[in-house]
């Protein structure tokens, strides 16, 4: 028995489902970014409590200190996924742009980064539906065969 690595009709294609998940990494950065500037509001309160303590010599900042340490520690934390969906959105957009006609370029552009319907696409491009989905088709397929 072989592995059949054939992709069926009732799949969605690779390349597409790739390309789908660029709203997805955006939107899932977003609020990484949101939670980062959550965690630096965290840092700034903590070390501004931590500098009140300090100055007032009370003692017992330890605690003020490694609350200020674990936001220290969750923002590099956030920081280094963020990076990393950056680098798959750059993938994306790099997989667009290694296509060589530039209608396939712009449908791909629309349709995934923009996350626009066809008839916005069709509308915008002042061309048919048919024309569209067969300049899509094709740009998929070339995509595709790059992705193995």
């Amino acid at each position: 028995m072989h592995d059949s690595t054939v992709w069926q009709a009732r799949e969605i294609n690779p390349a597409k489902r790739y390309l789908l998940e660029y709203r997805t990494l955006i939107k899932r950065r977003d609020a990484l970014l949101d939670e980062l500037d959550r965690l630096q509001d965290a840092n700034h309160r903590a070390t501004s409590r931590l500098t009140a303590v300090r100055l007032g010599g009370t003692g017992g900042h330890a605690s003020f200190a490694d609350g200020a340490i674990r936001v220290v520690d969750a923002k590099t934390s956030v920081r280094v996924v963020i990076d990393r969906i950056d680098a798959c959105l750059e993938d994306r957009l790099a997989a667009i742009e290694q296509l060589t006609d530039e209608r396939q370029k712009l449908v791909l552009t629309y349709r995934y980064i923009n996350g626009w319907d066809w008839s916005h696409i069709c509308q915008e491009m002042n061309y048919e539906k048919r024309r569209v989905l067969d300049y899509h088709g094709y740009a998929l397929s070339e995509i595709r065969k790059s992705l193995h």
